[in-house]
């Protein structure tokens, strides 16, 4: 969530780009939901983002970047 926080606070505007945080412990429907719809930028868990991978909820056609962040 901090992540996602500071993205949203660097947006020069609204609309400049989309946040998604994914994490368990809510609904990965919704989530689902979200990532259909289009997202620039997915935050999440590694296993909130695992399950959306075997899923096949994520399309990474598009790829330009990818951080791993394992700090814990």
């Amino acid at each position: 969530m901090q992540i996602t926080r500071v993205l949203n606070d660097l947006k020069h505007h609204e609309k400049e780009y989309n946040v998604l945080t994914v994490y368990g412990g809510v609904s990965i429907y919704d989530q689902t939901a979200e990532l259909r719809r289009g997202v620039d930028i997915v935050v999440g868990t590694t296993g909130r983002v695992k399950d959306h991978m075997e899923r096949g909820n994520i399309d990474y056609s598009g790829l330009k970047s990818l951080i791993l962040d394992e700090a814990d």
